[in-house]
């Protein structure tokens, strides 16, 4: 798994977001968005918006059983907590972890 273009957005609960590279698939999936409320940390796939009972809902793309996305949640925050992505728009001295408590 490479983590790419991460970008800080840091909006209420929505930190960042990223695009994830599966190698062994030669697959990418794009705009990953990166969560965290108080200490509870985890990841949402890419999702398509549509009304119903005049709300705006969202649907995710992609949708894994539940123990492989809390894998997947962990290996992309252990990557992110270690800083090993790539990301065009941050520089050394840049410096992002979510909030440890």
């Amino acid at each position: 798994m490479i983590i790419r273009n991460f970008q800080i957005i840091d909006k209420g609960f929505l930190k960042a977001r990223f695009d994830v590279f599966l190698p062994t698939l030669g697959m990418t999936i794009r705009d990953v968005l990166l969560m965290q409320k108080g200490e509870a940390k985890w990841t949402n796939f890419p999702s398509k918006t549509y009304e119903k009972d005049g709300k705006e809902k969202r649907v995710p793309m992609i949708f894994l059983e539940p123990e492989r996305k809390r894998s997947f949640d962990e290996k992309c925050l252990e990557k992110i907590k270690n800083k090993d992505f790539e990301s065009p728009d941050l520089k050394e001295s840049d410096s992002f972890r979510p909030q440890e408590k």
